[in-house]
């Protein structure tokens, strides 16, 4: 791959974050795809993966796309958790 064909780390990193629901819109297609995959992934649909194929030049540059979103998804979620956690153990007997 060509490194012009690769998703810059600005580029991945604003992905991670709208996917996480804490970040600003980001252009076309790429918003679209992250907020789906923060909200349900289950139901991004193949023309969303296959917008941001044709956005990013390359499988491999859209993957890392698609693998920032759900990290930012997976980091968020996890997050809660841990605040979750934190609540019932702050919580009286």
């Amino acid at each position: 791959m060509k490194d012009q064909e690769r998703p810059t780390r600005l580029l991945r990193q604003r992905v991670a974050a709208r996917a996480a629901a804490d970040g600003p819109p980001i252009e076309a297609p790429y918003d679209d795809l992250a907020c789906q995959i923060g909200e349900a992934a289950w139901r991004v649909t193949d023309a969303q993966v296959a917008s941001v194929l044709a956005a990013a030049g390359s499988e491999k540059a859209a993957f890392e796309l698609i693998a920032a979103a759900a990290t930012g998804a997976g980091l968020l979620r996890w997050q809660q958790a841990i605040k979750a956690l934190e609540a019932t153990s702050d919580a009286p007997a």
